[in-house]
């Protein structure tokens, strides 16, 4: 495999990453905040939003995960470590998600303290999902064509 090829598959990877990780924990934690804005006589509609789109996202990224890890080109052990960082990566975005979820329904303001520790949960989300949505390479062709004419 050439160098262009394995940039190409390489930056095609840390796109997906960064727009995969960075856009839905975004829109997990704005979309509640707007309908909150939007129908302030429903307090509990920014409530029954957020736990929803909890959900929906723990779902997405677990079924569009899995079907990317089983369409790469790893083997089967190093995709069985992908499905482990991939449940991993997902509790500690929903745990992260959740914490901020709940903060602002409840206390408006988070301390330093839970910036740090959401921070350290984000990072090893990230990292988690570096690992899960690694494609792998594909296995070079044989540069040997070798045909037998009878």
């Amino acid at each position: 495999m050439n160098t262009t090829n394995r940039w190409k598959i390489y930056k095609t990877w840390f796109l997906r990453l960064l727009g995969w990780d960075g856009v839905l924990p975004v829109v997990v934690f704005l979309v509640p905040r707007l309908v909150a804005y939007l129908l302030p006589q429903f307090p509990d509609a920014m409530v029954v939003f957020a736990l929803a789109l909890l959900i929906v996202g723990i779902l997405y990224r677990f079924f569009v995960g899995r079907k990317h890890i089983q369409t790469n080109h790893c083997g089967r052990k190093f995709r069985l470590a992908q499905m482990i960082a991939l449940v991993s990566g997902i509790m500690a975005i929903a745990l992260d998600e959740g914490v901020v979820l709940a903060s602002s329904d409840l206390q408006p303001k988070l301390s330093a303290a839970d910036f740090e520790a959401l921070t350290v949960t984000y990072v090893i989300y990230i990292l988690c999902m570096a690992l899960a949505l690694y494609p792998g390479l594909p296995k070079p062709k044989s540069k040997m064509n070798i045909t037998i004419k009878i």
